[in-house]
């Protein structure tokens, strides 16, 4: 700080720092009284972990100054469509993959490909289709949400605090209410649920009560019921995995001992079911019933369509092709059978 070009001592300096830079206590704001140099000696500045431009602003009285810090931009994120086309990105520290092509913020940020959908969102769910676009329902943590078309359109809901986004335009509420959209409630005391939509044909929907009473809407319309024990969960659109970790599709026992499981339909196709068991193998289950093995270090989890996460950050399309390392979080989904969208963030972030 100079007064008349001296250094001065004992004036108040506010220094503000911006572009996600912050002091090492966590703030973007400092202010001190300048030495017998005229100076100031700021705390340590931390650079976000994706880099990129600050500006550095310094206020004394009428006086100003402002300097800028420049750190290399980490592209930290990544996708790939069904083209396949790779793209990648950056977002802050702790952002995670809910759903496919969707990326959710430590501040609750929901980006559909590095675009913004919504802000406050608690739950999410995705879905794709090839040439028509994705499909996003989502709930925030106030009860509103929405249903985001392929077109960019949002059709919004309001429900009670607590309500998640289960499925495809697919809402329970805290009270085991499921609905479909604002005002087609399915049932009542509903323990867990998901859902799968076709655009213009319909929904797969597939239900449980905590006491194990199971149902599931075929795209068609037509209902079926089954009992399950109690606790029964929906893991994924048509699934269900029972507490000792039996999973079925539809009714059907798919295997034992399953920790993950992803699932996806086609009209006319079938049903692909992923899993992964405890012990580190697992399996890629096709619409004709038959499975596809592999095994992986135990903990590895089914993260997307055919698409498993190791304990260590690998993250493999199948057995053996590895799409990148350092992954902390994952997800995708199969197209037709034989493409995939696949989107991850890395421990960068």
């Amino acid at each position: 700080m100079t007064v008349g070009g001296i250094p001065t001592p004992g004036r108040s300096v506010t220094t503000n720092l911006s572009g996600g830079y912050t002091f090492s206590d966590g703030t973007t704001s400092n202010t001190q009284l300048s030495g017998g140099n005229g100076q100031v000696a700021l705390p340590t500045i931390n650079v976000p972990n994706t880099g990129g431009t600050a500006t550095i602003a310094s206020l004394s009285d009428s006086s100003s100054a402002t300097a800028s810090a420049v750190a290399p931009i980490v592209k930290n994120a990544g996708l790939s469509d069904n083209s396949p086309n790779y793209s990648t990105m950056s977002y802050p520290k702790g952002t995670t993959c809910p759903a496919p092509m969707t990326y959710l913020t430590p501040d609750r940020d929901l980006y559909l490909y590095n675009s913004l959908v919504t802000s406050n969102v608690t739950s999410v769910r995705s879905h794709g289709e090839a040439n028509v676009g994705w499909f996003v329902t989502f709930m925030r943590s106030d009860g509103t949400g929405g249903h985001r078309l392929s077109n960019g359109t949002t059709i919004d809901v309001t429900f009670p605090s607590g309500t998640t986004a289960c499925g495809n335009y697919l809402f329970l509420t805290p009270l085991g209410e499921l609905y479909r959209g604002q005002s087609a409630r399915i049932d009542v005391q509903v323990f867990s649920a998901a859902s799968q939509m076709q655009q213009g044909v319909g929904y797969w929907t597939n239900w449980i009560t905590a006491a194990g009473s199971a149902s599931l809407t075929e795209i068609n319309g037509v209902v079926s019921t089954h009992s399950f024990p109690a606790r029964t969960i929906c893991p994924s659109p048509m699934t269900f995995l029972t507490p000792d970790r039996e999973l079925y599709l539809y009714f059907d026992h798919v295997a034992s001992d399953v920790t993950s499981v992803v699932s996806h339909g086609e009209t006319n196709v079938g049903w692909f079911v992923t899993f992964m068991r405890s012990d580190g193998t697992g399996g890629h289950r096709l619409s004709n019933g038959s499975i596809v093995d592999v095994t992986f270090p135990a903990g590895t989890i089914a993260c997307g369509s055919y698409l498993f996460l190791t304990p260590s950050g690998d993250l493999y399309q199948g057995q053996s092709q590895k799409i990148t390392s350092k992954v902390k979080s994952a997800a995708g989904e199969m197209q037709n059978g034989v493409a995939y969208w696949s989107n991850w963030v890395t421990e960068n972030c």
